[in-house]
């Protein structure tokens, strides 16, 4: 039986770079990824204009981290890309992410991240 993905689905491979949660129930989420996926990270920019739901699989544990929008897409001259990603403490899944957090090792650190466009 073949996994079928939806067509508003991707897979992205990045790292974890923090997040906060602000007094107006506002949460940023922060992932960096390598110029060798650069392609994937471009793929973010299909979310500007819709809500993306996140799920990161980590060592065959996935781990839903909430309903997200773009917030900010960096490039630096290396090819190194950091996004930027807003939600609410409604629609973030801030155990979730807690979660995540808890499963990061200092010689594992990239993640696999599926997104699914939301309209």
């Amino acid at each position: 039986m073949r996994n079928i993905q939806n067509e508003n689905d991707i897979i992205a491979i990045g790292i974890y770079n923090g997040h906060s949660v602000k007094n107006n129930y506002d949460v940023e989420l922060k992932l960096i990824f390598a110029e060798d996926h650069i392609n994937e990270a471009l793929q973010f920019l299909a979310g500007l204009t819709c809500y993306m739901k996140i799920i990161c699989k980590k060592m065959n544990e996935k781990i839903n981290i909430g309903t997200w929008s773009l917030n900010k897409l960096t490039i630096d001259k290396n090819a190194q890309t950091k996004i930027s990603l807003k939600s609410t403490t409604e629609n973030a899944d801030l155990e979730g992410i807690q979660k995540l957090i808890s499963s990061i090792g200092e010689e594992e650190r990239e993640l696999i991240f599926k997104i699914r466009f939301i309209k």
